[in-house]
This record gives structure tokens, C-alpha cells and sequence, in this order.
């Protein structure tokens, strides 16, 4: 029920998003005094596919499935 893009698909994993181009710097800065630190682990019980609405007042996201991990 949706129109095809005229762009080709382009599959991704956003960690992080930033608006706008104030202190980009600054942040880029920051990041590259962390890239060594260790954050700790963490172990994830499944995968949630999301599609993300653009809109001028931010994105909105919807869960289109979840795949859970472990045995079947």
C-alpha cells in the first residue's frame, strides 16, 4: 500500500541523531575523548524492526515486528 521511493534502499542502525549543526564541533570533540571508555555489557533478548516518519516537529516511530533471540 505504499508508494516505491525513487531513491534506492539504504539499510541502517541510527545510534544517534543530531538536529541541527550548533556545537557539532563540540560534540564531535567530546566523542573522540570517550571512543575508548568502557560502557559495560549488556545482553539483548530480541531485535525491534522500527520505521522512522520524518516530520518537521521531530520523527515519529511505529514497531513493525519484533524477532525474538534464543532457542526456537
Amino acid at each position: 500500500g505504499w508508494l516505491r521511493e525513487k531513491r534506492g534502499f539504504s539499510p541502517h542502525i541510527t545510534i544517534g541523531r543530531v538536529k541541527g549543526s550548533v556545537n557539532l564541533a563540540r560534540l564531535s570533540e567530546l566523542m573522540r575523548t570517550l571512543e575508548h571508555e568502557y560502557w559495560g555489557d549488556q545482553e539483548a533478548g530480541s531485535l525491534v524492526l522500527y520505521q522512522s516518519q520524518l516530520n518537521p516537529d521531530g520523527a515519529k516511530y511505529h514497531k513493525v515486528h519484533v524477532f525474538p533471540f534464543g532457542s526456537t
